[in-house]
């Protein structure tokens, strides 16, 4: 347990005396991490320390100098949305066993407080008010990876300060246990949180489950360090769902809550299994349980295990993103990230959100993973007699994302849903970052709404080997330039195919279909629009595609179809210069907007 003393300012001299246990600057003077991390709120590495804003809003809030023993930090008007507060935080390179610093707080303070945070979110100190110089010394302590100073706006008028200087450390000087392999054991997650803020540590956490229900931003624990491998075999880490709420709605790039965010360049986790526990819906609709912008970050064996969302039970059926929805995704990949690794990695889908999804990263792999998700029949949907859907007439809210309505905008019977988003999902950009190629090889997607949804990423993207099936609105979504070898889908309730966009060009795509037979009466087997595709469609055994299957080119049906309730201002759909290789016992159909397409069919033909 740590202490604290005191030493009002006459004595200042006098309370030095240990300084021989204390080292001047043992704190680091390098930035927190090499990409910087994405937060959504305002950020400013000064001098070796890192400040952060709570929000946008506060930017005008504080006034800050950082020098490189303290800072100093003046409020000004008060113009937040949110209680107002700002964080200092200094990177340590040693660990600490006591600190000691200067305070001196002057002008209108009221209500103002001042807090010093370690890297796991445990307050160590607090001061509120006003106080004369005072020295402050903090014993007992086992600190690693960063301190945090955090003050509060109050209620007093501008021009108060609060100034920290001459921060010294002494060393901890506890030897760390040292594997035979040179890992670094600890058994607790607040050991953890500090060592992930460090540069060139190999760390282990011992097996077990732990509870995380700490946190100092909306992205709970933060992976900033460099060069750094963590062995987390057999870990299980619960965050609390109270988290995702008390930092407000945070807007812009970042600006969403998530469990852990890997940030720091050439970090490798293996093993881990994330998950939420507790059932207070979150904040706002675009939490995570994971979120990667490093380069060359890897993860290998993590599991993820999302729950938490709201409305849980009806997929996209009352909309995709803001009120009411409040959605839980598994892993994102997202700019500056270049060269992420996701190797054997398992993602549990009990929540509405994506899989895996890719925003402004480039060459990413993607490699052995498997998403599973659930599906639900409507008809046990419009079986509630009270909850979400009974309480809004069972309507469907927007497209219903492979869900017609019925004749009266109502949920139909007869149908599936998929009561999550897509299994492994690209999309074209982060902020003005465009996504750059994907490669996508050996993974597993079993009932999404999408299996593999490459075609909304800039193209060229190449999936090896890849089996989709349940999906309730496409097995495999590809784009321009995407190649698919190997993939395999099956069309029980969509199109196991879709090249949706008439601006798609030069797909090469070689699929086997599925045991497609037991499905709800989808007849689309392959959706086919652009330009310039060469599609190969082949089953193990003819019975496997039911005779009243069909390809259609040129199509208003399917994904994206303006009959598919996307919205009757779609254009219609356009094909060209297109070679289909069909395999299977499915007929062809080309509607009048289908030039130059070459069929090649000798099952049918025969």
């Amino acid at each position: 347990m740590y202490c604290v003393r005191l030493a009002l300012s006459h004595g200042l001299r006098a309370g030095y005396v240990m300084a021989a246990l204390f080292v001047v600057a043992a704190v680091a003077h390098t930035p927190a991490a090499a990409s910087e991390p994405q937060l959504g709120i305002p950020q400013v590495i000064e001098n070796g320390w890192m400040v952060r804003l709570n929000h946008p809003d506060n930017a005008k809030t504080f006034d800050f100098d950082m020098t490189g023993s303290g800072f100093k930090v003046v409020t000004a008007a008060n113009s937040a949305t949110l209680p107002a507060h700002i964080s200092v935080h200094r990177k340590l390179d040693t660990s600490v066993s006591a600190l000691r610093f200067i305070l001196d707080a002057e002008g209108d303070l009221s209500e103002n407080t001042i807090i010093l945070y370690d890297a796991a979110a445990n307050e160590l100190w607090r001061h509120q008010g006003a106080l004369t110089k005072t020295a402050i010394e903090l014993t007992g302590l086992h600190l690693n990876g960063e301190i945090v100073f955090r003050i509060l706006r109050g209620k007093g008028a501008p021009g108060a300060a609060y100034t920290i200087s001459g921060i010294e450390t002494a060393a901890d000087v506890t030897p760390p246990v040292i594997a035979p392999d040179g890992f670094t054991l600890v058994d607790t997650l607040d050991a953890l949180r500090g060592y992930a803020r460090l540069d060139n540590v190999r760390v282990r956490l011992k097996p077990g489950t732990y509870r995380l229900d700490k946190a100092l931003y909306q992205h709970f624990v933060e992976f900033s360090g460099n060069d750094s491998q963590f062995d987390m075999t057999g870990v299980r880490i619960q965050a609390n769902t109270e988290l995702f709420s008390p930092f407000g709605v945070i807007p812009g790039v970042g600006g969403f809550y998530s469990v852990i965010d890997l940030t720091g360049d050439r970090v490798g986790i293996e093993g881990g299994y994330f998950e939420t526990y507790g059932d207070k819906p979150g904040l706002q609709p675009r939490n995570k349980i994971l979120n990667i912008t490093g380069d060359d970050v890897t993860l290998n064996g993590t599991t993820i295990q999302t729950s938490g969302s709201v409305p849980w039970g009806y997929g996209s059926l009352f909309g995709i993103s803001g009120d009411p929805v409040r959605k839980m995704n598994g892993i994102r990949v997202g700019a500056p990230a270049d060269r992420v690794i996701l190797r054997n990695c398992t993602v549990h889908m009990r929540a509405m959100g994506h899989g895996i999804f890719i925003q402004g990263a480039a060459d990413t792999l993607i490699d052995g993973c498997k998403i599973d998700g659930l599906l639900r029949s409507t008809n046990d949907i419009l079986a509630e007699t009270t909850g979400f859907a009974a309480e809004r007439d069972f309507k469907i809210k927007g497209s219903g994302e492979g869900v017609l309505p019925d004749a009266n905008g109502r949920i139909p019977r007869g149908d599936m849903v998929s009561l999550s988003e897509d299994g492994i999902r690209l999309y074209d950009k982060s902020g003005t970052t465009r996504t750059g190629k994907t490669t996508i090889r050996n993974a597993t997607v079993v009932g999404m709404r999408r299996g593999i949804c490459t075609g909304f990423g800039v193209g060229g993207n190449l999936i090896v080997n890849s089996t989709v099936r349940d999906t309730i609105q496409a097995g495999f979504h590809v784009g321009s330039g995407d190649i698919v070898i190997g993939g395999k889908a099956d069309a029980k309730y969509s199109e196991a195919l879709s090249i949706a966009q008439n601006s798609y060009q030069g797909a090469r795509v070689e699929l086997e279909i599925l045991d497609s037979r037991g499905g709800n009466g989808n007849d689309l087997l392959a959706q086919i629009n652009g330009s310039q595709h060469r599609v190969t469609l082949h089953s193990s055994q003819a019975k496997f595609v039911p005779a009243a299957m069909v390809v259609e080119f040129a199509t208003n049906r399917g994904f994206l179809g303006k009959l598919d309730n996307y919205g009757a201002d779609r254009p219609d759909g356009l094909a060209s210069d297109i070679e289909l290789l069909n395999l299977t016992p499915a007929k062809v159909n080309l509607s009048q907007r289908a030039e130059r397409i070459t069929v090649v069919a000798p099952m049918n033909s025969q």
